[in-house]
């Protein structure tokens, strides 16, 4: 008899959690992976992580050398290995070293093929970096994280 009652109390529980997510939109998953919009959602997701190590290397070539005058600065370079192995976007560091741009190989959504987004050096110090996109509406939906204000 309990343990009747503890296939109750799981099923019970599965239920709610599989009402709770469906109420908050949460897409279930599908036999190719995950379906609908979260697909859309985990293909970016590589890109903030790898621009953000981008800025890293920055900040610390910039500290070690007091300035950052070409991409050859850069201590680190993780951009020719995250090039190898995404499907998703192609990451180009610019000639001075000041920028990264993550550029889309596929459509993603709303988010087409060669739309990118950005992160740059300010400059300043206080202002740190500027992140951009030639389509904010369509990324923005995507990674509402990355655009800080």
């Amino acid at each position: 008899m309990f343990f009747n009652h503890r296939k109750r109390t799981a099923a019970i529980a599965a239920a709610v959690i599989g009402a709770v997510c469906l109420s908050y939109g949460v897409d279930k998953p599908s036999q190719s992976g995950v379906g609908g919009d979260a697909a859309y959602k985990t293909s970016p997701a590589e890109a903030p992580g790898v621009l953000y190590s981008f800025e890293a290397y920055f900040l610390a070539a910039w500290a070690e050398e007091g300035a950052v005058n070409s991409k050859d600065d850069l201590l680190v370079d993780n951009i020719t290995e995250a090039n190898a192995k995404s499907k998703w976007f192609a990451y180009d560091i610019s000639e001075d070293g000041h920028s990264c741009k993550a550029i889309a190989k596929v459509d993603i959504g709303n988010f087409k093929r060669n739309d990118y987004i950005m992160t740059k050096w300010s400059g300043n110090e206080n202002n740190g970096f500027v992140h951009s996109s030639n389509n904010e509406d369509g990324i923005r939906y995507l990674m509402p994280n990355f655009f800080r204000k």
